[in-house]
């Protein structure tokens, strides 16, 4: 399907009255389903360790958080993720000492 005007004019175009508004469209924060809020490479200073991440919207029960290793000692989280400030989100991880751990933190939800 081709271009018939470089107007917005023509067949396919959609009067300007009926374009969609800013209102209408989503944003980042108001889309639907799973989206992920942080992800990164933790290494650890002992056998654990807290991640701190910015508090995204909603509850923290509303997320989940994966996470592997690099070791034989599999990484698991200690401590859930919770609100220590207003702003402020954080977990703990339990692993093998000086272990890396790669962490993602998803927003549960259905695409």
């Amino acid at each position: 399907m081709g271009a018939t005007t470089t107007q917005g004019t023509g067949p396919g175009s959609v009067p300007i009255k009926k374009k969609v508004t800013e209102p209408a469209s989503l944003g980042i924060n108001r889309l639907v389903g799973p989206k992920i809020i942080a992800a990164g490479l933790l290494t650890l200073k002992d056998s654990s360790d807290f991640v701190k991440i910015s508090a995204p919207i909603g509850n923290p029960s509303d997320y989940c958080i994966l996470l592997t290793g690099t070791s034989k000692t599999n990484p698991y989280i200690s401590r859930s993720l919770s609100a220590i400030a207003s702003d402020i989100w954080q977990f703990e991880v339990t692993a093998g000492h000086h272990d890396l751990v790669h962490y993602v933190v998803i927003k549960i939800g259905v695409s």
